[in-house]
């Protein structure tokens, strides 16, 4: 069981470095977990992607496209953000790290799930939190 972060959701998208191992676990059958937030937080990455030029306006459609059939189609099972919040803001003030990559945090911890993630500074913290397992993209 995993939990993924938007950092990897969008590389299962968007031709990026390190795409195919992110798409490992889209594909792998193993259950996968995000806080609903990840709904928002892709969205908004694949917007700002064609904004800055990127990909292209219609790749960013197609790409939304996708995400939503995953979302859909139950590939990743979402958590209500609420119920993770109150340990995402200890976690946040604990940490001193923004909030909504602590509701990832908060979903490893309380699922048990491996944390997976393509940002380095979000591995960092989240690895020395109280029993979390963090595995970072390109790394074994």
């Amino acid at each position: 069981m995993y939990v993924v972060d938007a950092s990897v959701a969008i590389k299962w998208l968007v031709p990026e470095e390190r795409r195919a191992e992110a798409r490992s676990f889209l594909l792998g059958g193993d259950v996968l977990l995000a806080p609903g937030l990840i709904v928002t937080e892709v969205a908004t990455g694949l917007s700002r992607k064609a904004r800055v030029g990127q990909i292209s306006p219609a790749a960013a459609g197609r790409a939304l496209k996708e995400w939503l059939s995953v979302i859909r189609y139950g590939t990743l099972e979402l958590a209500e953000p609420g119920e993770l919040i109150e340990e995402a803001f200890e976690v946040s003030l604990a940490l001193n790290h923004p909030l909504p990559d602590c509701l990832y945090i908060a979903l490893a911890r309380r699922s048990g799930a491996v944390l997976v993630t393509a940002d380095l500074q979000l591995s960092r913290k989240a690895g020395g939190w109280q029993g979390v397992e963090v595995r970072l993209l390109g790394q074994s």
